[in-house]
């Protein structure tokens, strides 16, 4: 008896001391369980985050990259309008300084034609001049024409008191009286000026001597008149005895008269001289503004033509910077467009790869998930198996601690664990 009921003792030692490794064997089994499922809710956050963050970036890279184009258009499109703004800056400055320049030579100009039109009106006032003086001529030759008509009424008596009028004139200076007393004919005139080929008056000539009308309507002879009957060459001048005081007298006043009108004739011509001599000065110095004028003109053409120039070669230069800018547009276009191709091949390979990793992720969550599946249905198994022992230990020997254990396991083993 003693024997059987130390060998029941041992049994029941050695199946206490087996049960206790069974329940920390299931306890270990438990905690695995319980970290393998923490593990898996945290590989499924982990992917859950993953998946987002995968989100987020290709969105971010989407607005990047459209940020990106939307940027380099603009820029291309500022670089295009800058070159442009410089090319206009350009061309106004060229315009501004042509039109200073036109300016300038159009009041040069002005001015010519201003001296021009006062070389013009200082012509005319000369040659105003000229007429006045050549009437006042005509109207003293007219004079002595008339005075010479009245004087040879008596010949000896006219001629012996001009020739004694002339010789005491001569005494007191007045010698241009002698050979119109010699002769009574006027000294030569020049006459009117004759304008020569270039305008200038130097061809001017001067007339024969004036006609000295007589009596009957015709011309007395040049040179000193022959000598009268009653000349007296002992004289002094005076009349003789056989002439009539009163007709020697008015022959004394007549030839007076002569000599003064010749004077007044000789400083007249001495004028009109002067006066021509002038106007020549002045017809040369308008031919020289004419001629700057021609050559204001000449300049005024070759600015014009210049200018003409000027404009056609800013329309070229326009038209060549259109056709830089079109074709720097489309070279930026061309450009734009590479670069958009590289970023779409740049955004399709980050994408691929994004892809590549997703489905690494994917797999490799799968793979947790079939180890995990696999872990579960062997804890399951030895669950069971562990029901089963311990169904037959409470069938054989019955106790609380079997049925705590049991229940244990079925709260915490039994319902959590994931199926297939």
């Amino acid at each position: 008896m003693d024997d059987a009921g130390q060998g029941t003792g041992d049994d029941t030692l050695r199946h206490e001391r087996r049960r206790s490794a069974e329940l920390w064997r299931i306890q270990q089994l438990l905690a695995q369980v319980t970290a393998l499922k923490a593990q898996n809710r945290a590989l499924a956050c982990q992917l859950a985050d993953t998946k987002q963050k995968l989100e987020e970036s290709e969105i971010s890279e989407t607005i990047a990259r459209q940020r990106a184009m939307d940027y380099y258009t603009q820029g291309v499109e500022l670089s295009v309008l800058r070159g442009e703004l410089a090319d206009a800056s350009r061309r106004r400055g060229w315009a501004d300084y042509e039109a200073q320049k036109l300016q300038d030579e159009v009041g040069e100009l002005r001015a010519a034609l201003a001296a021009s039109r006062a070389a013009h009106q200082a012509r005319a006032a000369m040659e105003a001049q000229r007429d006045r003086l050549l009437e006042h001529v005509r109207v003293l030759e007219g004079l002595l024409a008339e005075a010479g008509a009245r004087a040879p009424r008596r010949p000896g008596g006219v001629v012996a008191a001009g020739m004694a009028a002339a010789q005491g004139r001569e005494g007191g200076g007045g010698g241009g009286g002698t050979a119109l007393l010699h002769s009574l004919a006027l000294p030569a005139l020049p006459a009117p000026a004759a304008r020569s080929r270039d305008g200038s008056g130097l061809g001017e000539a001067t007339a024969p001597a004036l006609p000295r009308p007589a009596r009957g309507g015709s011309a007395a002879a040049a040179g000193p008149p022959e000598r009268h009957a009653d000349w007296d060459a002992s004289s002094d001048g005076h009349c003789s005895s056989d002439d009539d005081a009163a007709a020697c007298e008015e022959q004394t006043a007549l030839q007076g008269e002569v000599a003064a009108l010749q004077l007044q004739l000789e400083a007249a011509q001495a004028r009109l001289l002067d006066a021509r001599a002038a106007r020549a000065l002045e017809r040369r110095e308008l031919l020289l503004r004419l001629q700057g004028g021609d050559r204001a003109r000449a300049r005024l053409q070759d600015v014009s033509a210049r200018a003409s120039k000027a404009l056609a070669d800013k329309d070229r230069a326009v038209a060549e910077n259109a056709e830089l800018a079109e074709l720097r547009a489309r070279r930026a276009q061309q450009h734009a467009r590479e670069e958009l191709a590289r970023a779409l091949t740049r955004g399709a390979e980050a994408e691929r790869q994004a892809a590549r990793r997703q489905r690494a992720l994917e797999a490799r969550a799968e793979a947790q998930g079939e180890e995990l599946r696999e872990m579960a249905r062997r804890h399951a198994e030895e669950v069971a198996a562990l029901r089963a022992q311990l169904a037959a230990a409470a069938g054989a020997g019955g106790g609380s601690e079997h049925e705590g254990i049991l229940l244990m396991i079925s709260s915490d083993g039994g319902h959590s664990v994931p199926a297939d």
